[in-house]
């Protein structure tokens, strides 16, 4: 139930902090009403669409407590069908939808200075997504010969996407719990010639448990079930305190902001069952076995990241009329920002099937040599070359490569950023306004969740030219930052019948 959505350009960091370097859109509810009031909605449409949302809200103690409940449900098909292959996935559809939500508030008013409203939400849902149509064909004809042995049927082809069919053998379930609960208070003190005091608290979880067909076949090669080795819970709290005034000629705002927020994510990919036939079937079906028993079906790696931030900020916001035609508006935020991330990387089998691959360059490319006899001298080469790239790209990617083998890292970020704007505005009549801004934006850095690593992904021999692979245990992304600049007029013509507002704008991002 929405009272407005506010779209809001440029840098908005001095109000909205931090990651609203370009921009805010504003989501602001209804509050409760002191009259009575309900609504019920019913929605129906094809792909089997079917959701209702109902409404109340009133009084609950005279002119001094009034509440508002809001609950939604819905459901509906998938919009591709799929083919499962041998399971076993047993969901034919996906991206369906099934969800509820439930929203309460309390409004406490008793008195004219002093406003409380208290909210609570919960919202389920039990959905398959998202998988995908394909739109092209591998241009190695190795590849959709051996996917057709192992998996008659697990591809499309030709490729169509327009017929919404996609291929996975294992779920896409994902179950999505998303609850939290804040309390503003608003307080008008005569003590200080009737400013505005208000205090902001929110507390939020948000959890997600998902299942993926990572290799997007009904071949079952690679996947993520939906147990829970591949989810992400975020919690957070902030408190926000503002004071506001106005007088005939300033309006003033000071700020202080906090948050504490924490972060669990899990990242399991898992071999499947005909990963050693599809893997051993790129190189002509003579992969040695003593390599290939190394893949084991229900491995792979297995990750956690637990990161955990806080951040702290004072603002400042004020408009200045210097005369009845002329304003100057300034803001300022300082931030700062601390983040820690524990990571701790896990290798089914130690990658031992990786290690293998490395330890056997010879065998494998003098395996390919023969695969690829037939072919011209400067063909063989080039078809040898990619295919050594594919063998390892597939059986040393870092799901797989023993430099990650029980590997915990420790990473911290400090950091402290100044944000604000200027705003010039003179109007020339009552419907004739012109304006220039500058206004400096920030989004905090951060960490990548994965698995980075350095060079290429075929050879460990330290003499390679590309050096020896290794762990890339700084996954820090940077902090970005914007400079804005803005000219614009704003016009009413033919008594406020017609709008005519114009404007350029440049805007210089780093990272």
């Amino acid at each position: 139930e929405l009272e407005r959505i506010e779209v809001l350009k440029g840098p908005q960091g001095t109000l909205f902090g931090k990651n609203t370097s370009a921009g805010v859109i504003n989501v602001v509810s209804k509050r409760p009403s002191f009259d009575f009031g309900s609504q019920v909605e019913i929605t129906a449409g094809d792909y089997g669409d079917l959701g209702a949302s109902a409404s109340i809200t009133g009084p609950i103690a005279g002119d001094t407590v009034a509440g508002r409940l809001y609950v939604a449900a819905r459901e509906r098909d998938g919009f591709l069908d799929v083919e499962t292959g041998p399971g076993p996935r047993s969901a034919r559809e996906d991206f369906d939808r099934s969800y509820y939500t439930v929203r309460g508030q309390l409004l406490f008013e008793p008195s004219s200075a002093l406003d409380i409203r208290i909210i609570a939400d919960y919202t389920d849902r039990d959905e398959n997504c998202c998988l995908g149509t394909q739109i092209s064909l591998s241009p190695n004809p190795l590849v959709l010969q051996v996917l057709n042995a192992i998996q008659p049927g697990s591809f499309a082809n030709p490729a169509d996407p327009f017929e919404r069919r996609a291929y996975a053998n294992r779920s896409s379930e994902q179950r999505i719990e998303d609850m939290g609960a804040s309390i503003e208070v608003n307080w008008d003190m005569d003590a200080l010639g009737g400013a505005t005091l208000t205090s902001v608290s929110a507390w939020r979880n948000w959890e997600t448990v998902n299942g993926q067909d990572s290799d997007f076949t009904a071949a079952d090669i690679l996947y993520r079930a939906p147990d829970g080795s591949y989810s992400n819970e975020f919690t957070q709290f902030s408190q926000e305190l503002r004071l506001a005034g106005e007088t005939d000629r300033l309006s003033w705002l000071v700020g202080a902001f906090y948050a504490d927020e924490n972060l669990d994510s899990n990242n399991a990919l898992t071999y499947g069952t005909q990963f050693g036939s599809y893997f051993g079937g790129l190189l002509g079906g003579n992969l040695p076995a003593s390599i290939l028993g190394l893949y084991p079906a229900g491995i792979g790696q297995s990750d956690t990241f637990e990161q955990d931030s806080k951040s702290w900020a004072l603002f400042t916001n004020n408009s200045i009329r210097v005369t009845d035609a002329f304003e100057i508006t300034l803001g300022l935020r300082y931030t700062d920002e601390s983040k820690d991330l524990d990571s701790n990387y896990v290798n089914g089998n130690n990658g031992a099937g990786c290690s293998a691959l490395r330890a056997n360059l010879a065998t494998v490319s003098g395996l390919l040599g023969t695969l690829y006899g037939a072919l011209p001298p400067e063909q063989r080469a080039a078809a040898i070359q990619s295919a050594m790239r594919s063998i390892y790209g597939i059986g040393c990617a870092t799901y797989a490569d023993p430099v990650f083998n029980n590997l915990s890292t420790h990473q911290t970020i400090d950091e402290d950023e100044w944000s604000g704007t200027v705003k010039l505005a003179y109007r020339f009549t009552d419907d004739l306004m012109s304006y220039v801004s500058y206004a400096r934006g920030y989004k905090a850095s951060g960490f990548n969740l994965d698995r980075e690593r350095t060079n290429n992904n075929v050879s460990n021999n330290p003499l390679d030219p590309a050096g020896p692979i290794a762990a890339d245990i700084d996954t820090v992304f940077e902090k970005e930052m914007v400079d804005s600049y803005e000219l614009g007029i704003k016009t009413e013509w033919f008594n406020d019948t017609f709008l005519l507002n114009g404007a350029v704008f440049y805007q210089d991002y780093e990272n």
